[in-house]
């Protein structure tokens, strides 16, 4: 019974992992355990699942002109409107949070030509994310 239990369980998870992959891929597991492991004022998903490309209005950008896409996302915050986050791969090939601010809800946003820090400024509805060299910070425009 343990046999059969185990390679149903092997196929849901590949048969849900293909379903995902067609229509709205969750974004990377290292992505969830951080933004589950922050304290903030947000609507969490019950499930790392649940926290998708689409839901997060996830682009995937190259923000330095290194030829390696940065991720850009926004998470619902109960707080101030929508949460932005900006991730890269990291040297051990793992997403790391380089910053983050509050912005406009709706989750929109727009890449600039403008840059600081060789990283291109975000424009997020009256709060732009700024890279200080360390991390992107939130600046009112």
């Amino acid at each position: 019974m343990k046999k059969v239990v185990c390679r149903f369980s092997i196929l849901l998870f590949f048969y849900n992992s293909a379903a995902l992959g067609m229509a709205d891929p969750p974004l990377a597991p290292e992505i969830c355990s951080f933004l589950k492991s922050q304290e903030l004022d947000t609507s969490q998903p019950a499930s790392c699942f649940e926290l998708t490309e689409a839901s997060t209005h996830a682009t995937y950008v190259d923000l330095n002109n290194d030829s390696t896409k940065e991720l850009i996302f926004s998470q619902y915050s109960r707080s101030c409107g929508d949460f932005y986050w900006v991730f890269r791969i990291g040297k051990s090939a793992k997403w790391e949070n380089i910053g983050s601010w509050c912005g406009c809800e709706g989750g929109s946003y727009t890449v600039k030509s403008t840059s600081h820090s060789g990283y291109k400024d975000i424009y997020t509805c009256g709060f732009s994310g700024i890279y200080d060299g360390m991390e992107y910070t939130g600046v009112r425009q």
